[in-house]
């Protein structure tokens, strides 16, 4: 028997096939069958193993260590179950044998050796990656069909499942026990008028977290009413096709819940611009119009104490800020009349919406039909409106009075509205043909009920049961249920001596 003594040194690289659905027994076979060759023809040899890798090659961490060594001149011969555990990409494969050639002439595989040196071989290598190439392409076509069917049955095949949900044994949609329980209360919190950034603090405070540990965020709170996957339907996609499935699973948010609640969205950013974390010094703050010239009244404090006791007494500013030349006429008064005058005309509002709610639990859906066919009516006459002003300005632009990256900032505005205001004509439609009053009485049932809650600010800040977290708490919900239901508190004061007047526009 002759002995071989290994002089020679060599890589042996190791790479499972995902597509072939091979296994970690799969990846013993390959160890084994390839540190023997290289053990009968003398090498001695490292190993670098990728296991079940992904198909990009910058991903693949213990690949790219071998190639290092490669060029470092530490290797004559490089072992490999196949071509393909190299590379199935085919520019990828020629470059490589590129390299080799120069630095690591040699891949040996248990059924060809190639010598990289040599035209021909080089030329059956090459061979070699073009049919590499071709059956990855076959594998990710089959893969991709795979997936596309995989979802048509309804399975989730995102890694990250979304919050609330978790799989069953069938890769398929459930509600996780614990953190559906906190989209809910997310959900009813929204309904209450609270915005994203309010809910996603409050939802912290009491020490929930995100899958990954993490805080609630404004964006993550808005996934939760814009993200179909919380209304029961699945979709996915891929370059095979497009699934898109109703009623795949067990839904967290009713239709008429995400229509609502998207509708109160959409009047806040109409009527209050986004939505910002830092919390309101006052109730009525960023809601007083100036009824002369309709500009937002920002709230001042005067430098002398006042009647609230401990505080500064606080005015609505005297002149409006957008023309200092010309200012309108139109007095301050201390907020605390301003905002009792307010919650004194809630309070009266409330009867209607208790008339409102009565019908409601009664079957009488009239009311409810004559709303949504007027937010109908109101939102085609806002398309049309849009439709004028894309005309107009793409005359401004043909006329050059415009530049094209304000042609299209403004257009991409116009035509975002627009979809908005389809998007909501279709689902008042929808919710016509499946009238669903749950929601709506919800809602109702919230307002009628904490409107007899309201306090002023100075009411809030002199409670001393309250702490000063609370005092903000309070502001905030307070200022926020106020925003659910008032589009504008017009204001105005003729003079130093006269009554303020204000006139309030209602959301509901």
């Amino acid at each position: 028997m002759t002995t071989v003594i290994a002089t020679k040194t060599a890589c042996i690289y190791l790479r499972l096939s995902r597509e072939k659905k091979e296994n970690e027994d799969s990846l013993k076979n390959h160890r084994l069958t390839l540190t023997s060759l290289a053990e009968r023809e003398g090498y001695n040899f490292k190993i670098y193993s990728d296991g079940i890798a992904s198909s990009m090659d910058g991903d693949r961490l213990e690949y790219n260590l071998m190639i290092d060594d490669i060029k470092n001149g530490m290797y004559s011969a490089i072992f490999a179950h196949d071509v393909d555990r190299l590379s199935r990409n085919g520019a990828t494969l020629l470059a490589l044998s590129n390299m080799l050639e120069m630095f690591c002439p040699n891949v040996i595989t248990p059924s060809f050796e190639y010598d990289l040196r040599d035209d021909s071989s080089k030329m059956m290598f090459s061979f070699g990656s073009i049919i590499a190439e071709q059956e990855y392409r076959q594998i990710k076509k089959r893969l991709l069909s795979g997936k596309i069917a995989s979802a048509k049955q309804g399975k989730c095949l995102n890694s990250l499942v979304a919050y609330g949900y978790t799989k069953d044994e069938e890769g398929k949609l459930v509600p996780d026990e614990d953190e559906s329980k906190i989209v809910r209360e997310a959900v009813e919190l929204c309904l209450q008028g609270l915005p994203y950034g309010a809910i996603s603090q409050m939802l912290n405070i009491k020490g929930y977290r995100g899958k990954k540990g993490g805080k609630f965020t404004n964006v993550a709170i808005q996934r939760y009413f814009t993200n179909p996957i919380y209304r029961g339907t699945l979709i996915y996609s891929n370059a095979r096709g497009n699934v898109e499935l109703k009623n795949n699973h067990e839904p967290l948010i009713t239709d008429a819940e995400y229509q609502l609640i998207n509708e109160m969205a959409f009047n806040r950013r109409k009527h209050y611009n986004k939505t910002r974390d830092i919390a309101p010094a006052y109730v009525i703050a960023g809601m007083v119009t100036c009824e002369v010239c309709g500009i937002r009244m920002p709230l001042n404090t005067t430098k002398r104490n006042g009647k609230l006791k401990g505080y500064y007494e606080t005015r609505i500013i005297k002149k409006c800020s957008h023309n200092r030349h010309t200012p309108c006429e139109n007095y301050g008064v201390a907020l605390d009349g301003i905002e009792r005058a307010v919650i004194n005309s809630v309070k009266q509002y409330s009867k209607e919406l208790e008339t409102e709610l009565g019908e409601l639990k009664t079957d009488d859906k009239s009311s409810l039909v004559d709303k949504l066919n007027n937010k109908i009516k109101d939102a085609e006459k806002a398309v049309k409106q849009l439709g004028a002003k894309e005309e107009n300005l793409l005359s401004l632009a043909v006329d050059g009075l415009i530049d094209n990256s304000t042609f299209k900032d403004r257009q991409a505005k116009l035509q975002d509205e627009k979809k908005a205001h389809l998007s909501s004509i279709e689902e008042h439609k929808n919710s016509l043909k499946n009238l669903d009053s749950s929601a709506q009485e919800k809602r109702l049932c919230y307002l009628v009920g904490n409107i007899n809650k309201l306090r002023t600010t100075a009411d809030i800040r002199d409670n001393g049961d309250y702490s000063e977290q609370e005092k903000v708490h309070h502001v905030t919900e307070c200022n926020a249920f106020l925003k659910s239901i008032i589009s504008k508190i017009g204001y105005y004061k003729e003079s130093r001596d006269a009554e303020p007047q204000i006139k309030i526009e209602w959301l509901q």
